[in-house]
């Protein structure tokens, strides 16, 4: 009787708990529902904007990414033999590198180690699979860094930042075609780890140093290099070149801005001189590799060429370059990077001699004729007084034997002197050889600019150990414009290919090693860069005008029986206002 008591009241207390438990959660549901059919408290709302607010801030990111991607380009030195080598016929084993679209036109800028040396060939392929040739018009080892050009129009290409604004934590993200085709245009992202980097480099048994890197953490392989990297704004701030192999997560790009100006001078004119010092320096982060001194700014003179500039204007192994005329600080050998040399030197003008490596060619000519400087002497004027009288190039070459004679040139010192080389010679003296020899209708057959097919044909005759198709194609051009010209040309490579090159840029080093010289016997401080005197925009140069240089110059060449066409290209803001107002 107790135990039925006992299990009596335990299924009492069971109903009651199932009751409070049951009206209690009526409570909580009733609640709760009025709290969500509140617009104050709505928490699905909420909900549903912030999801929208991060979905467009992802689509944003999402769109520009595939604007950036559609100017990646593979970059390969082998040809493929399918109509694109991301196709899945392709060669499976297609070494491929990355490239980014500069311009519409078809400049290709990518790392040095990618697209092989200056002037060689590479084989870029765009995102919708077309394969073009590419010439590698300039090459920087050092940097390692160059800029291909591609015959193509209407490209789409990139946004350039601002690498000395990025600091460490931004977002950032890299484009690149790593192992190969089979990952094409693939997406990492990351964060810039740090700026400034120097790392060591040791390959083929030598040892070299690139400085002021940027750092990431996003993924580079090997095929990511020469891809952009990118900030969140879709703004390409580096160039991928460098990953730590034994580490994770440790990339490396080289700062936008080193090339920035390089590509606009190619961009605009087809082609980029580099600047020459004739000095090998470290700054303040590669110093402490190879010596004791503390360079806290400015480069350490290691080494110096004998004859350079350097050499000439006193500069001593051991010295520490902090400034150039007192208010150019320099920090770091990126500030002497060649193009930035420029502005950075503060230069007032500079003198370039037109088609400087053709003019160079007329001493060979003048040897293998016979022609002594004596006789071009006489006929400079000539030359000279034909250009004056306004006759068209191509009308010159009919009677131009005949002229020469007639303006007291005696026959027997030219009869034997073919009229394609008084022509070429006329040409060259006057500035008039790429004009004629590569005419407005064939820079529009080939859809090339002017500049591209001026590199491909100098190089192809002149320079070349072995002719390309399109070298050949050139080659015959010139060929049959002055064959005996080209003939002059054969002979002089044919025991040693290079041998023509290198005779051409020895007399090169000559002349301007002499104009050197003796400008700097005046006081005034110049440098020079391959065929052209740069004159500093300093306190020294006031009596250095550009008729004093243009003489100067003329005077050397003169020496060696060339006549130059010398002309004047300013850069200081007062230079610039002097040249409108004449």
């Amino acid at each position: 009787m107790k135990k039925k008591s006992h299990l009596f009241r335990n299924i009492i207390l069971f109903i009651i708990s199932a009751l409070f438990l049951l009206s209690f959660s009526y409570y909580i549901y009733t609640t709760y529902s009025n709290i969500e059919m509140s617009s104050e408290y709505d928490i699905s709302k909420i909900s549903t904007s912030n999801n929208s607010v991060s979905t467009t801030t992802n689509l944003d990111i999402s769109n520009m990414l595939e604007d950036v991607s559609n100017c990646v380009v593979g970059i390969s030195k082998i040809k493929s033999h399918s109509t694109s080598i991301f196709s899945t016929s392709s060669l499976n084993d297609l070494g491929i590198g990355t490239g980014i679209i500069v311009s519409n036109n078809g400049y290709i800028l990518s790392n040095c180690h990618v697209t092989g040396e200056k002037f060689s060939t590479c084989y870029i392929t765009l995102e919708n699979g077309n394969t073009y040739d590419a010439t590698v018009l300039w090459c920087n080892s050092e940097l390692d860094l160059s800029v291909s050009k591609i015959n193509a129009s209407g490209l789409n290409y990139v946004k350039f930042g601002d690498s000395s604004k990025i600091k460490s934590g931004e977002t950032v993200y890299a484009i690149g075609n790593p192992i190969g085709y089979e990952f094409r245009r693939t997406i990492t992202s990351g964060i810039i780890s740090a700026i400034n980097r120097t790392i060591k480099i040791e390959e083929n048994n030598s040892v070299s140093y690139m400085t002021d890197l940027i750092q990431t953490d996003a993924s580079i392989n090997p095929g990511n290099s020469g891809g952009p990297l990118i900030l969140s704004t879709g703004e390409v701030i580096g160039v991928n070149s460098v990953k730590i192999t034994s580490a994770e997560g440790i990339g490396f790009a080289i700062p936008i801005n080193v090339v920035k100006p390089v590509i606009e001078k190619i961009v605009s004119t087809g082609a980029f001189d580099e600047a020459y010092l004739g000095i090998y320096a470290y700054d303040k982060e590669t110093t402490p590799y190879f010596s004791s001194t503390n360079v806290p700014n400015g480069i350490y003179i290691a080494h110096i060429n004998k004859d350079s500039p350097a050499y000439s204007s006193g500069i001593k192994i051991g010295d520490i370059i902090t400034s150039i005329d007192d208010n150019k600080r320099i920090y770091s050998i990126a500030t002497s990077t060649p193009r930035l040399l420029k502005p950075f030197l503060n230069i007032k003008y500079s003198l370039d001699v037109h088609n400087s490596h053709p003019l160079l060619f007329n001493s060979i000519l003048m040897s293998y004729y016979n022609i002594p400087t004596s006789l071009m002497d006489k006929i400079y004027p000539i030359y000279e007084k034909i250009y004056t009288s306004n006759v068209e190039s191509h009308n010159v070459r009919p009677f131009l034997r005949k002229t020469l004679i007639t303006n007291n040139i005696e026959e027997e010192n030219i009869k034997s002197i073919p009229i394609d080389v008084l022509y070429y010679m006329y040409l060259t003296s006057m500035g008039l050889f790429w004009d004629v020899t590569i005419p407005k209708e064939m820079v529009d057959e080939k859809n090339l600019l002017r500049s591209d097919i001026k590199v491909l044909m100098f190089r192809e005759v002149f320079y070349s150990k072995k002719l390309t198709a399109r070298g050949k194609e050139y080659a015959k051009i010139f060929a049959k414009e002055f064959p005996n010209v080209y003939t002059v040309v054969l002979d002089s490579k044919r025991e040693n290919r290079t041998k023509l090159a290198n005779d051409m840029m020895k007399i090169e080093s000559e002349l301007f090693g002499k104009i050197l010289v003796e400008l700097y016997a005046k006081k005034f401080k110049v440098i020079s860069i391959h065929d052209a005197i740069v004159v500093l925009d300093v306190k020294q140069n006031e009596k250095c005008t550009e008729e004093v240089v243009k003489q100067v110059m003329t005077d050397v060449y003169r020496k060696y029986g060339l006549h130059p066409d010398i002309s004047v290209d300013y850069y200081g803001k007062e230079c610039m206002e002097d040249r409108g107002r004449r």
